[in-house]
């Protein structure tokens, strides 16, 4: 499992220092204790992507296509027409070379600055 996640929501200050100081916490004791996540940073400051339009769940499975899960300010939709989903895996491989980490099963640089910025708080 790979969770891309931006700087800047690592630094949105939702719920004050104590909750966010947990919150971090917890992505480095999942990414510690779970052997198939791999938790990646994109900076602030990268040039804009795809990724700028909002959160959203690409999920893979074995024996089915791709689909794509987003929430939006109304309610959530499930995208599952293929061309509108590999746009989706587009931007995921997009996001991935801008992460931090640039090797694919290695989450060092984004786990210290996940841990910088918990320690900033």
């Amino acid at each position: 499992m790979l969770a891309l996640i931006g700087e800047g929501a690592l630094r949105s200050m939702t719920g004050g220092p104590e909750v966010m100081r947990d919150q971090l916490d917890m992505l480095l004791k999942l990414e510690r204790e779970l052997p198939n996540l791999r938790i990646k940073v994109v900076e602030l400051g990268v040039d804009y992507h795809d990724g700028s339009n909002g959160p959203f769940h690409l999920y893979r499975f074995a024996n089915r296509t791709p689909i794509v899960y987003c929430e939006h300010l109304r309610g959530s939709v499930f995208i599952t027409e293929r061309f509108d989903v590999e746009a989706y895996e587009s931007t995921v491989g997009e996001l991935v070379k801008l992460a931090v980490d640039d090797e694919p099963e290695k989450s060092d640089k984004s786990l210290a600055l996940i841990a910088s910025i918990r320690d900033s708080l």
